[in-house]
């Protein structure tokens, strides 16, 4: 077994390195995505509120092109 990479420094806040997004869900009122973390076994994937991937925007968007029928965030007021 391997040890698990550092998080990253970027402006002065450690991040990890996202490899995927699994799945999305409503929990709790919130909108999550279940990440996995490059460098971490899927045991390891966490599901992460939409706040914590705004860096990831790419792998949101690609998540949501390759699974179009799953969960999509929609900010308040906007509807489809």
């Amino acid at each position: 077994m391997h040890d698990s990479p550092p998080p990253i420094k970027k402006d002065s806040e450690h991040e990890y390195e996202m490899e995927d997004i699994l799945d999305s869900r409503i929990f709790n009122s919130q909108f999550q995505y279940f990440v996995h973390w490059q460098g971490y076994g899927v045991s390891e994937c966490t599901w992460e509120p939409m706040k914590n991937l705004l860096n990831a925007m790419e792998k949101v968007h690609e998540f949501h092109q390759q699974y179009p029928n799953k969960c999509k965030f929609v900010p308040c007021g906007i509807r489809s």
